[in-house]
């Protein structure tokens, strides 16, 4: 799923990020004469086992306390409903191998119906809040 935070998802976006991370340094990195490239695939919702299998992502200590974030956040997955899984993954595979034979692939890779719309409005909401405080950054630098 593309790269947000939200409540309960805590554990899973951050070691998404991770990868993301050493992957753009990794694309960084590499000698252009290995030809090797990266590709971070930034992907939507896919009707795969995901939901299910989070009920056992959670400790069962936190069963006894329904309001917890997490306890809230396995009981919405393991509900899903399938029409909210509106990818197919095996044309998801499809377009990763697509992807390989690129001679110049992007280094991010969007792959799902819902994911340009929600890149989008995630970037422009980032962007306008960056502008917005932009100024903090005078004024920082040592006075000789």
């Amino acid at each position: 799923m593309l790269t947000q935070a939200d409540a309960g998802f805590g554990f899973y976006s951050a070691s998404k990020w991770a990868l993301e991370a050493i992957s753009e340094s990794l694309a960084a990195e590499l000698d252009p004469s290995w030809n090797v490239k990266v590709v971070i695939a930034e992907m939507g919702s896919y009707r795969t086992n995901f939901a299910n299998a989070f009920k056992t992502f959670t400790h069962p200590a936190y069963d006894s306390n329904p309001n917890l974030v997490s306890t809230q956040t396995r009981n919405f997955l393991s509900t899903m409903p399938p029409e909210f899984l509106k990818g197919d993954p095996s044309k998801l595979a499809k377009k990763i191998v697509e992807v390989t034979s690129l001679e110049a692939p992007p280094l991010r890779l969007l792959l799902g119906a819902e994911v340009p719309s929600m890149a989008k409005a995630k970037w422009d909401k980032d962007a306008a809040e960056r502008e917005k405080y932009a100024k903090w950054s005078e004024g920082l630098v040592f006075e000789e």
